[in-house]
């Protein structure tokens, strides 16, 4: 007898705490309210918004032409959007809190964790809603193989794994969004559109490497080296920018 599907999705309930646990902790360090935590809310589901409307549209133009190039269009369109959109929202955010105060690095990240928490919240109630009905969904999409697959593999997965991910999610999320966000920080502090067109273009760019070598995160070598190299890339440019941040507040 398998595990009940109710007991393999505990560990999913880290993505739901997961964003507030680390608010909580860094709350005082960072000398930012929950304020802040919880603007990133609902800016992020406005920017997934103008996101879609703008892949639907242009992927509509772009399935009607009937292209061989209609897959790569839509996918390098969303990489777009998602720069374009995420980055004028994190803009729109900022102008709301600077009417009462400046926005200082602290300030930024806890932005960056309430932004990319609702992000992983999303992920979380996917993964959490598929492991629930996930016994009943694989009897009736048995024609449906693909699907059915994705489902038994996220049956099968054991608590540590299922941990491990949301500790993955929730790391790197905040790791690669808290470096977009003192991006536009700086953009703020300068007035400078270059910084603003470096987050969104870092943006694309890191959404357009992760979905070209997706397929490849399966494999936990591939996985580990990936990881480190995000580490070393985006680690390096926070400490950076948080230092220049701090030093123009």
């Amino acid at each position: 007898m398998g595990i009940p599907p109710i007991l393999t999705s505990i560990p999913y309930l880290f993505y739901f705490i997961g964003p507030f646990l680390i608010a909580a902790l860094l709350k005082r360090h960072l000398q930012a309210g929950w304020g802040i935590f919880f603007i990133g809310f609902p800016l992020f589901i406005l920017s997934q918004i103008g996101i879609g409307l703008i892949q639907g549209s242009i992927g509509s133009l772009a399935y009607f032409m009937d292209s061989a190039w209609t897959p790569f269009i839509v996918t390098f369109v969303g990489c777009l959007a998602a720069g374009l959109c995420e980055e004028s929202c994190r803009v729109l955010g900022f102008k709301w809190l600077i009417r009462r105060r400046p926005v200082t690095a602290g300030r930024g990240i806890m932005y960056a964790i309430g932004h990319s928490g609702m992000e992983t919240l999303i992920v979380g109630v996917g993964f959490f809603v598929a492991l629930l009905v996930g016994t009943f969904a694989t009897g009736l999409l048995e024609g449906d193989d693909g699907t059915a697959e994705l489902l038994n593999q996220l049956l099968s997965l054991s608590p540590a794994w299922t941990i491990s991910m949301a500790a993955h999610r929730l790391f790197f999320g905040l790791l690669i969004h808290s470096v977009f966000t003192l991006l536009v920080v700086r953009y703020m502090q300068h007035n400078t559109i270059g910084w603003l067109l470096a987050a969104m273009g870092l943006h694309a760019l890191n959404n357009g490497v992760a979905l070209s070598l997706q397929n490849q995160m399966g494999d936990p070598v591939f996985l580990s080296l990936y990881s480190l190299g995000l580490v070393v890339v985006y680690g390096t440019l926070l400490v950076v920018l948080w230092k220049r941040v701090s030093a123009n507040t």
